[in-house]
């Protein structure tokens, strides 16, 4: 057996051979690649208290699932003296994005809120500038927040009055509503 036959046989083991060379041989531009498909984020928005004042030192946390479901923290940032923010990263792209505004400085920005979380909605068309390879694009979209007061946002959904009723466990796993 020549030497030649059996790089080619080597190089076939490791994944270079045929689909590369039909892919040349009949014109196509695309070769094999190995990779993960990819994305760029871009969230703002704006922070408010329920009177519609700004509220800056609002800590941002951008954070999707991963394989696991466990929320996984991509980036952050923090709210300006004006309420407004920026935050940029990178993620494996998807169809949602969690966005969470956290006080991080209590009294000192006008009052102690609770922390706030919504999901943000990313849709197929949202992507721009993909390379019809491994990078989906760049997706930009606005989450603003309304903290403190029965009036809060929750979740992207006004939430007038809401409390949640509590529950009692019967250790079972199963869940009784208290009336």
């Amino acid at each position: 057996m020549g030497m030649s036959k059996i790089i080619t046989g080597l190089l076939v083991l490791l994944g270079f051979g045929v689909t590369q060379v039909s892919c040349i041989m009949y014109g196509s531009p695309q070769s094999d690649e190995y990779g993960s498909p990819h994305a760029d984020f871009e969230i703002k928005g704006r922070v408010t208290d329920v009177e519609g004042d700004p509220v800056g030192d609002i800590k941002i946390v951008v954070s999707d699932l991963d394989a696991d479901f466990q929320q996984v923290e991509l980036a952050e940032g923090t709210t300006d003296a004006n309420g407004d923010y920026v935050v940029t990263g990178g993620w494996y792209g998807g169809l949602s994005l969690m966005v969470t505004a956290t006080d991080i400085d209590g009294e000192a920005n006008g009052g102690e809120f609770p922390s706030r979380m919504q999901g943000v909605e990313i849709e197929k068309y949202d992507y721009v500038g993909g390379d019809d390879s491994w990078y989906l694009g760049k997706v930009t979209k606005t989450a603003d927040f309304i903290l403190g007061g029965e009036n809060a946002i929750m979740y992207g959904v006004r939430c007038v009055g809401f409390e949640p009723k509590p529950r009692v466990t019967d250790g079972l796993q199963s869940s009784i509503e208290n009336e």
